[in-house]
């Protein structure tokens, strides 16, 4: 699409800067970086223009603003005659680096010139990559090379130097703004409090023990926030249950049932939610258990704002039908008492709406795509693969990915295996387990679940002195 750039609404003071090039310039819609909000960045030299001269075709380009089809509002759109202003400077520069940076660098675009092969012709990309809420686009210089407006103000060997400058910055910042960088937001020290919802999946708690346990190696002589299982088995966000659940003995539970006394009991302050495997109920994608899954993470989002916590999604974990696929059904039916055939195709189509609610400010973390990956890169070994022996309960290994993407959201390193890089992990993972499973059965009775069998939990004070002799060893474990 022929004369088209980002630009982004919400820098109003910023917007229509014009960045100078080699003897020409380019419009940039929005122009901040970090503490230089609203400087223009000097490219090869170019003279920059009197902005009181509003017949110029610059002026008349920042005043051209329409909504593009890109879905990405405030498209700013330049007249065919933008070809011209970004006249090669050589050695380098064929074309610009458009990037939307993130903190902690701060909200606002970084513009450098790269070099060749990015081509000749205008080019809109659209979103080719995502570095946490940013944005990255790449359009190249046009094919037809008029001669530029103004003569440069700098000789070529100076005009070279800066290119090549602006070139290591974008190298270094390819590496140190990469996705698990930007996406790193450690627990402040003073939370207190972390709470996981889910089904069954959470439950099982490998994936809380694992993180719990790397956070504890991380900092081994701060107090680390109170990790609280709250998962509940069968349950829900939708509030759907299919016919015979449990053999007819009862209905999957609700999330939104609980979710108040929990919240106020609890008083977190983080949400871990990870909610999806049974909000289909094992059917093909239908409107309807979509719509209501959807509203049920609306609604679950909302009221944790709302009660002063944060809030983390995680995608719903993979369903794989290899091992169980002589007990699927196929699409068509009426009613599935066992699961459908392609139900992972159900957890795909939640998992990307999820991740569409980053573009609201949504924090959403993929535990569905890590583990799809992982059993596809296994497969190419080892055929029958699995994480899952029934395909849907992950196992050890599989609770250990689980626990990918929080950990490097929090900037905790997890070995090759999934474990905190400790000579000790396992021994630590599950002391810090069991002292989990206590605590968790103890919150379950607090909270009022309504779920059969579940074991009652015994009081908080008697799980802290049950507790004490586990915590000890980890204790000792840390710090020897």
């Amino acid at each position: 699409m022929p004369g088209t750039c980002w630009a982004e609404p919400g820098f109003a003071s910023n917007s229509g800067r014009q960045v100078p090039d080699s003897g020409a310039r380019h419009l940039l819609g929005r122009a901040r970086f970090a503490s230089n909000a609203g400087r223009q960045v000097p490219d090869s030299g170019a003279r920059q223009s009197d902005s009181s001269r509003p017949t110029t075709a610059w002026q008349r380009m920042a005043t051209t603003r329409q909504q593009g089809d890109s879905g990405f509002p405030g498209v700013a759109t330049f007249p065919q005659t933008v070809e011209a202003l970004l006249a090669t400077a050589p050695p380098l520069g064929s074309g610009w680096l458009l990037s939307r940076t993130a903190p902690p660098l701060g909200s606002g675009w970084l513009l450098s010139r790269t070099a060749p092969p990015l081509g000749s012709g205008w080019l809109r990309l659209g979103q080719i990559g995502r570095i946490a809420d940013a944005r990255m686009v790449v359009v190249t210089r046009s094919c037809v090379s008029l001669p530029p407006p103004f003569k440069p103000m700098l000789s070529p060997s100076i005009t070279a130097c800066l290119f090549r400058f602006l070139l290591l910055c974008v190298c270094w910042l390819s590496v140190y703004l990469s996705p698990e960088v930007l996406a790193q937001d450690p627990l402040a020290p003073k939370d207190k409090r972390i709470v996981f919802l889910g089904d069954s999946i959470t439950h099982a708690g490998g994936y809380i023990a694992i993180l719990e346990a790397a956070m504890r190696v991380e900092y081994p002589d701060r107090v680390v926030p109170e990790f609280i299982n709250l998962g509940l088995p069968s349950e829900t966000v939708s509030g759907l249950s299919e016919p015979g659940h449990a053999n007819g003995s009862f209905p999957r539970p609700n999330l939104h049932e609980r979710l108040g006394r929990i919240l106020r009991e609890t008083k977190p302050n983080h949400v871990i939610a990870c909610y999806g495997m049974n909000c289909g109920m094992y059917y093909p994608l239908s409107d309807d258990r979509f719509e209501k899954f959807q509203s049920g993470i609306e609604l679950l989002h909302q009221q944790v704002v709302d009660s002063g916590a944060k809030i983390i999604h995680l995608t719903p974990a993979y369903f794989d039908a290899l091992p169980i696929r002589d007990r699927l059904l196929p699409d068509g039916l009426d009613e599935y008492r066992q699961p459908y055939a392609k139900y992972d195709d159900v957890l795909e189509a939640y998992s990307q709406w999820l991740l569409k609610q980053r573009d609201r400010g949504w924090t959403v973390l993929d535990v569905h795509g890590a583990m799809k990956n992982a059993v596809a890169k296994a497969r190419q070994a080892d055929p029958n693969f699995t994480l899952a022996a029934d395909g849907v309960h992950p196992n050890a290994a599989g609770q250990a990915i689980v626990a990918g993407p929080l950990a490097t959201h929090w900037g905790l390193t997890l070995t090759s295996s999934g474990l905190p890089n400790h000579p000790r992990a396992s021994e630590l993972v599950e002391l810090i387990a069991s002292e989990q499973n206590k605590r968790k059965l103890a919150w379950l009775s607090i909270t009022k679940h309504v779920r059969p069998g579940i074991p009652a939990g015994m009081s908080l004070e008697q799980v802290a002195k049950e507790n004490q002799l586990a915590e000890e060893k980890i204790k000792a474990i840390l710090m020897p």
